[in-house]
């Protein structure tokens, strides 16, 4: 009782800091995006630059799945592959649909000269961060399946997203609505996974 307690005072805390971050990204959203574009420096650019391109997400879900498969915990790779595909569909057709131009088409001197030759390979709209989708869409899987990494993952998503916010890609609205939708897709694919798993048991009990 005390730990369902727990999680619907939880869920509540979420819901309200989520609507505190989108109320300072609609009205602060050009303000937060000049602040992380102070903050760079040669190393800071270097280091999350690996996080930069979609090689590092793609070794990220493969070190995730031998996880999953290491660890017995097969019965979640479907449902986190389907559902990954599902979520940047998803976002694909929003960021179309919204067609909001990318920060750096609208201020180029937010183009950072060090990985310049890369802006021009990306998309032209940016609402939502279709990486922010792709590493907080596992997060509820992985916190389920995995949970001694739980901060591990956590603390790489939030890195990831903020990180287009950096390099002047994403607005930070981009990066909390793509990190909402992500989550939301994953949280229902993990109860898809889990109602799969134990009605596989059940026939499995009933047939002995």
């Amino acid at each position: 009782m005390i730990k369902e307690g727990r999680k619907v005072l939880n869920f509540f805390i979420g819901i309200v800091i989520i609507l505190i971050l989108a109320v300072l990204g609609i009205f602060y959203d050009f303000q937060i995006l000049l602040f992380f574009e102070s903050l760079r420096n040669v190393f800071l650019t270097e280091l999350l630059a690996i996080l930069f391109f979609n090689s590092a997400i793609i070794i990220f879900y493969l070190f995730t799945i031998i996880l999953l498969w290491k660890t017995n915990k097969k019965n979640y790779i479907l449902p986190l592959l389907i559902g990954l595909g599902l979520s940047l569909f998803l976002g694909y057709l929003t960021k179309n649909f919204i067609a909001r131009p990318r920060p750096f088409l609208i201020y180029p001197e937010l183009i950072d000269l060090n990985i310049a030759s890369f802006y021009s390979s990306l998309g032209h709209f940016s609402f939502p961060s279709s990486h922010a989708i792709s590493v907080f869409f596992c997060l509820p899987i992985l916190n389920k399946a995995l949970p001694k990494l739980k901060y591990f993952w956590i603390s790489f998503a939030i890195v990831v997203a903020l990180s287009r916010v950096y390099f002047g890609v994403h607005y930070f609205t981009d990066v909390l609505a793509g990190a909402v939708l992500g989550y939301a897709i994953g949280f229902i694919f993990l109860k898809i996974a889990e109602k799969y798993s134990s009605n596989k048991k059940n026939i499995v009990k009933k047939k002995r």
